[in-house]
């Protein structure tokens, strides 16, 4: 008996690649992330460029092919997308979980830039951005810590979840057990637009 499990645990070992990029970017421009799942962290700093820090977590199979790439196209001056792209898994793969991947991002943007994000699944994180957020994700959490001061305005709903805010506004619950919430006035506010499929929202108030 010894023997398979000698074999499998040479095959199989938990293998762990951190990756740091750069890319040079004007502050107040828009950053596209696509992600398709695992923990994204989007922090602002005071450095002309955007910093992109990948941890990999997976399975060393002889049987699994590639890696997931974080690629990043830079549309313009003012327009950057980063994108995480996954290998094809085959389906024998997927049911003996042997190509099993766990990615964690951690994105430094200027402060004042504009997100546009899409999440698959898992944890996501925005802190200290002033520009306009727009955040979508499939399932998970998400939390948003705005600086003081705004004003901002906020649209915030998840279909199957809670909502919670620092700022004061309205919150009405859906049809299924969901939560929506709305703050501030559209005019002249910097805008915070929030979806979650499963899971939760949290909008905090950093002074």
């Amino acid at each position: 008996m010894a023997l398979p499990l000698a074999a499998q645990t040479e095959i199989r070992q938990v293998t762990q690649v951190t990756k740091t990029e750069r890319v040079d970017f004007a502050p107040g421009g828009l950053i596209r992330l696509e992600t398709a799942s695992g923990n994204l962290s989007v922090e602002a700093w005071d450095q002309p460029e955007v910093e992109i820090t990948t941890v990999r977590s997976s399975w060393k199979d002889a049987r699994c092919e590639g890696t997931v790439q974080i690629v990043t196209d830079k549309r313009s001056t003012s327009e950057l997308a980063v994108m995480a792209i996954r290998p094809p898994v085959t389906r024998a793969q997927r049911m003996w979980n042997r190509c099993a991947i766990k990615v964690e991002e951690l994105v430094h943007v200027p402060r004042d830039s504009r997100l546009v994000i899409h999440h698959g699944a898992g944890y996501v994180s925005v802190s200290r951005v002033s520009g306009d957020i727009e955040l979508t994700s499939h399932s998970g959490d998400i939390v948003v810590m705005l600086p003081d001061p705004g004003p901002y305005s906020i649209d915030a709903k998840s279909k199957i979840g809670a909502v919670s805010s620092d700022f004061e506004g309205t919150t009405h619950n859906t049809k299924l057990a969901g939560e929506n919430f709305a703050a501030g006035d559209a005019s002249g506010a910097r805008r915070i637009y929030l979806r979650m499929g499963l899971g939760d929202i949290a909008i905090k108030d950093l002074p």
